[in-house]
C-alpha cells in the first residue's frame, strides 16, 4: 500500500512506537462505525460531517480538498449546468454522493461553493475512483463523477482522459476517525493523534507528505 493517507498512518503508529497495520473495509461500513474492534481508527481523508460525528469521533484535520466534478475530456461539457438531467456517479457513502442528493452535507455554509446541477440521477459504485476508471473504459449510464481534486489529478496522472468541470463545489475538512462504538475507550488515543497531527501541521511534516503525493500543499485551512 502507498499514498498519503498511507505515510499519515504510518506516522500516526511510529510516533505512539506501534507497527501500524491496514484494514480495507469498504467505505459504507467505516463511516457507519460500530466496527466491532476490527481496527482502531481510520485515516482514509474523512470527511467531518454531522451525521458522521453521531457515531464516529474525529480528530483535528489533518488536510483539505475541495470537491470537484469531472467528465471525459472529449465530452464538450465545460460548466455544471450543462449536466442537468443526466447522470452523475460518485462513491457510495460519500460525502459527494450526499452533494448530489441535495441532501445536508453537516459542513458550514461557508465551506459550500455550489449547488448539484438540476434533476440529475446519481449513481452510487463502490468507490469514487471506480467512477473514473468505468468512465474511461466506456461506461455510458453516467456523464461525469464527483471527487475530490486529489482523485481527478491522480486520474489525470495515471492517463484516464478527464477534466474538471468548473471550479470546487464544495472544501472538506479531512480527520482521522474513530468508532463510538469501541470497546476501548478512543479519548487517549484521539488525544495523541491530535497532539502528533498538531506538530506535523507546525514542523512541515504534513506539508511535505502533500507535496510528495499531490504536488501541492493542501494541509492549510482554505
Amino acid at each position: 500500500m502507498q499514498g498519503f493517507d498511507v505515510d499519515v498512518a504510518i506516522s500516526v503508529g511510529d510516533a505512539l512506537d506501534v507497527e501500524t497495520c491496514f484494514a480495507t473495509p469498504g467505505w459504507d461500513t467505516l463511516t457507519a462505525g460500530n466496527w466491532a474492534d476490527k481496527w482502531d481508527m481510520s485515516v482514509g481523508s474523512m470527511t467531518i460531517n454531522l451525521d458522521r460525528q453521531k457515531v464516529l469521533d474525529f480528530s483535528v484535520p489533518y488536510y483539505y480538498t475541495p470537491a470537484v466534478v469531472a467528465v471525459l475530456a472529449d465530452s464538450g461539457i465545460t460548466s455544471l449546468d450543462q449536466l442537468a438531467g443526466q447522470a452523475i456517479c460518485a462513491g457510495v457513502s460519500t460525502t459527494y454522493e450526499t452533494w448530489l442528493n441535495g441532501a445536508d452535507l453537516g459542513l458550514p455554509a461557508s465551506s459550500i461553493y455550489a449547488k448539484p446541477p438540476a434533476d440529475i440521477t446519481v449513481v452510487p459504485l463502490e468507490s469514487d475512483q471506480e467512477c473514473a476508471q468505468a468512465l474511461a473504459a466506456g461506461r455510458t449510464d453516467f456523464a461525469a463523477y464527483a471527487t475530490s481534486i486529489t482523485v481527478v489529478n491522480a486520474n489525470i496522472a495515471a492517463g484516464i482522459p478527464v477534466a474538471l468541470v468548473g471550479g470546487a463545489v464544495y472544501s472538506e475538512d479531512l480527520a482521522a476517525a474513530f468508532d463510538k462504538a469501541s470497546t476501548l475507550p478512543t479519548a487517549t488515543l484521539r488525544a495523541e493523534v491530535d497532539k502528533l497531527f498538531s506538530a506535523m501541521h507546525s514542523d512541515g511534516r504534513l506539508s511535505d507528505l502533500s507535496n510528495k503525493w499531490f504536488n501541492e500543499d493542501l494541509t492549510k485551512v482554505p
